[in-house]
């Protein structure tokens, strides 16, 4: 498939070619017409201009769509293009200055020149506009060859067809059974690479330092985007694994050593205290709050008083009546040494062959 400004290159000249034919018409059509008339207009030379410019512009749109056909027969070089266009353009746009001028304003004005008039009306259309599109394929074309000079070497001499006009440039897959391997940096698996690509990594490293060493001045390289290594995978890999472990398939984090370790369980906060009977320390206990009832309200319904309690009220801290003097803070699931050890479960010795069991 060819190129799409290629394509959109043919249709452009297909729709100059048929402009071309209409204004080789209209002028042949004016000149008789004005002869016919003996009008003056034949004698400006307008009509003749404009017909020497139609015909010489038709000859190159058959030159250059010809390559639809013979797609051997020629092909111009981008410079001659624009060399020829601009010099198409310029006599086309002076051949429809002059036909404006001396066409329809003097045709119109004769009596009996209704043909002449009508003609040299319809050859000032086709005459701007054919002058216009090539003006702007001129301009076009000059700027997208300059767009990809960058990126072409010799783009100026080079045909126009053969020009990859913005196509991106695709690196080919190889071909064969040779498997492409990439190192995706995990970061999980960074510490602990596998010792079988060591060898394929120390030996990169030192081809590319000797490429780096042996680069004379002045070229540039181009960076290495995709590195492949025709190595088949299970090979390496299968050589470097022990018997034992050739029928294992571990999962990862989920069987040892693969184990991943679980989520850390903070333990619940407990509540610690310093304060107890027999202690003694230079500090002073913390002050106890107000056991003081908390502010109810009271609210009449009839002669009955509701109390109902307020959402401001410090909550009545009650000590266990297991552990009297640990001040109602002391932890229950520490233990107090304030409190006598329970006795355990006694046991007696009995005779084997005793007769009152």
């Amino acid at each position: 498939m060819r190129n799409p400004f290629i394509l959109l290159r043919f249709v452009l000249f297909f729709f100059l070619l048929y402009l071309n034919v209409l204004a080789l018409g209209f002028a042949s059509w004016n000149i008789a017409a004005a002869k016919k008339a003996s009008v003056m207009i034949s004698e400006s030379g307008a009509p003749v201009f404009v017909l020497f410019n139609t015909i010489i512009t038709i000859i190159y749109l058959l030159l250059a769509l010809a390559e639809l056909i013979l797609p051997s027969f020629w092909s111009p070089k981008i410079v001659l293009e624009c060399v020829w266009i601009a010099a198409f353009s310029v006599l086309g746009l002076a051949a429809a200055i002059d036909i404006t001028v001396t066409g329809p304003i003097v045709a119109c004005q004769a009596e009996g020149a209704t043909s002449a008039c009508a003609s040299a009306t319809l050859l000032v259309v086709v005459a701007w506009v054919s002058s216009s599109i090539l003006l702007m394929y001129l301009f076009g074309l000059i700027g997208i060859t300059t767009a990809h000079s960058s990126a072409e070497a010799d783009v100026w001499n080079a045909a126009i067809t053969s020009v990859p006009w913005f196509a991106t440039i695709q690196t080919p897959l190889p071909s064969g059974n040779s498997k492409l391997l990439f190192y995706p940096k995990d970061p999980e698996c960074q510490e602990f690479e596998s010792p079988a690509f060591k060898d394929d990594a120390s030996l990169h490293s030192a081809s590319s330092k000797l490429q780096s060493t042996l680069k004379p001045a002045g070229i540039l390289q181009s960076p290495l985007k995709t590195i492949s290594i025709s190595l088949p995978f299970s090979k390496s890999v299968e050589s470097f694994r022990p018997h034992w472990a050739k029928d294992v398939k571990p999962r990862r984090g989920v069987d040892v050593p693969f184990l991943s370790p679980g989520k850390s369980q903070t333990g619940t906060l407990r509540l610690k205290s310093h304060w107890s009977s027999s202690t003694t320390s230079t500090y002073v206990p913390p002050v106890l709050p107000p056991k003081t009832r908390s502010p109810l309200g009271r609210q009449r319904s009839g002669e009955v008083e509701i109390e109902i309690p307020s959402q401001m009220s410090l909550p009545v801290i009650t000590p266990c009546p297991s552990r009297p003097i640990s001040y109602g803070i002391f932890p229950e699931d520490v233990q107090d040494p304030d409190m006598p050890i329970k006795p355990c479960r006694r046991s007696e010795w009995v005779r084997a062959d005793n007769e009152s069991r």
